[in-house]
């Protein structure tokens, strides 16, 4: 089996920043924009973006995803031949 691509949606280096700030650290639009050094406008284009190449819409999406991305990766869900990640 091929190691687990750690970016499968392609997301940049400033995007990943952003899914780190705002769901590992769980901060808002404006700690984001203070910790990042951007604009709330910035953050809310990265959120954009990340939803976009995620194929969700908001947190509640995005959140799913990410978490079972990271149970399949660790191998706590474990996929068949047949089963699509």
């Amino acid at each position: 089996m091929a190691p687990a691509n750690p970016n499968p949606w392609n997301l940049t280096k400033r995007e990943m920043e952003f899914v780190q700030w705002r769901f590992a650290k769980e901060l808002g639009v404006k700690q984001i924009a203070d910790a990042m050094g951007i604009t709330e406008r910035t953050v809310k284009a990265y959120a954009e973006h990340v939803y976009a190449k995620m194929g969700c819409r908001g947190n509640q999406g995005m959140n799913l995803i990410t978490v079972t991305k990271m149970l399949i990766r660790e191998g706590i869900i474990i996929l068949g031949d047949n089963d699509v990640t």
